[in-house]
């Protein structure tokens, strides 16, 4: 039997298979969470499908927050230095920690990339050093049955 014989007979046990079927739990299952989402209440959907009167009142809202926000920043500022600056001093100490993981890190990383070129560069030697070593054996075996 040569390829195309196998191929053609392959080909029609394949298409005389029957249809895969479902598991028969995949419709209840699929139907439940269907049921369930549509159950939902409206707050808990994606905002996209809120009601539009919803939509325009959380739209109002956020640019209210922000706007006041934006406006009291500078009278409160003055208020809130002492606090900013407490929270400074409490994370100064992070910050040196965080620095310091850092410099660690960019360390780790040097030495990975110098010890890993230096091992790939080796691999890579022995592997020349591997193919050239077959090749001269190989030529050599092949002299040999030839009888030269």
């Amino acid at each position: 039997m040569n390829e195309q014989d196998l191929e053609r007979l392959v080909e029609r046990r394949l298409k005389a298979l029957p249809p895969r079927r479902a598991p028969g739990t995949l419709m209840p299952a699929v139907m439940r969470e269907v049921r369930a989402r549509a159950e939902r209440p409206w707050y808990a959907r994606p905002w996209f499908t809120w009601p539009a009167g919803w939509q325009t009142a959380s739209i109002v809202a956020l640019v209210l927050v922000v706007g006041t926000v934006a406006a009291l920043t500078p009278v409160l500022q003055p208020a809130m230095a002492p606090v900013l600056a407490w929270a400074g001093q409490l994370l100064t100490p992070a910050s040196d920690v965080v620095t310091t993981v850092g410099t660690f890190t960019t360390i780790v990383e040097v030495v990975t990339r110098v010890i890993g070129q230096s091992v790939i560069g080796l691999v890579l030697a022995l592997f020349i050093v591997m193919l050239t070593t077959s090749v001269a054996i190989g030529a050599a075996i092949g002299r040999v049955a030839v009888g030269e």
